[in-house]
This record gives C-alpha cells, sequence and structure tokens, in this order.
C-alpha cells in the first residue's frame, strides 16, 4: 500500500474524481431530452456566461461570430445555470428567444439543426414541449 500523501495516492484520487465526473457527465446526457428540431418552445441551460452582443466586431477590429457568445439587437448577459426559452425558428439559423420576460430575436442559434458546432458544452436543451410547429 502507497503511503498517506504519495504521488501514487494523489494519482488515484484523481483518477477516482476523473472517473466519478465522467460518470456524471453521462448520466447528464443520457438524461436529456432529445430534441427533433421541430418542436416548440424548448428550454435551454447555459453552463457558462454567455455574452449576447449587438456587434460581431472583436477587439482587435476584426468580424466574426464567437463561440460562446450570442447575437441579438439588444446586449445583454446569460448567467450560467440560467435558462431562456427559444419559442420560434426565423430561418438560416436564426430564432426568437424569450428571457427573463422579454422577447430577442438571436441572428444565430448554434443548438438548431445544422450547426457544425452546436455548442452543446454550453447550450444545454433540458426541456421540450409537446407543441410542434
Amino acid at each position: 500500500m502507497a503511503p498517506e500523501g504519495s504521488a501514487v495516492t494523489r494519482l488515484s484520487i484523481a483518477v477516482i474524481v476523473l472517473i466519478g465526473a465522467s460518470e456524471h457527465a453521462i448520466a447528464q446526457i443520457r438524461s436529456a431530452p432529445v430534441w427533433d428540431g421541430l418542436s416548440l418552445p424548448i428550454t435551454i441551460e447555459v453552463a457558462q456566461n454567455v455574452p449576447v452582443k449587438t456587434s460581431e466586431r472583436r477587439a482587435d477590429g476584426s468580424y466574426g461570430q464567437e463561440r460562446g457568445s450570442l447575437y441579438s439587437g439588444t446586449a445583454f448577459r446569460i448567467r450560467s445555470g440560467q435558462r431562456f426559452r427559444m419559442i420560434e425558428t426565423l430561418g438560416e439559423g436564426s430564432c426568437r428567444i424569450e428571457f427573463q420576460g422579454s422577447l430577442y430575436d438571436l441572428s444565430s442559434c448554434p443548438w438548431l439543426p445544422g450547426f457544425t458546432d452546436n455548442q452543446a458544452d454550453i447550450y444545454r436543451i433540458v426541456e421540450i414541449q409537446s407543441y410542434r410547429r
């Protein structure tokens, strides 16, 4: 048996923690509802702070969307753990969401079908309504 505090003991603890974290992540994925891309509204929970920006202009002057950011006519922030509802798709990857009692049109909704990177590590669908559009 390795002495307490040894590198072997610390490594064993790290492996156990990682296995537990992986099992937790797998359980969350298995319990997540599967969205058919049609049923609305859906409720989405964010796993990190998400800035909603009014411009794709970056600090260096270049343009382009940044992973983990959303884009609308109004700037605000969705904090980690908060939820919003997507209530309508608007075409070409855009959608309308309801957040804290207000409606916002987003120019890009990466959780929609067809996106190469749906950013599932950031946006998690947690509830699907039975109404189909």
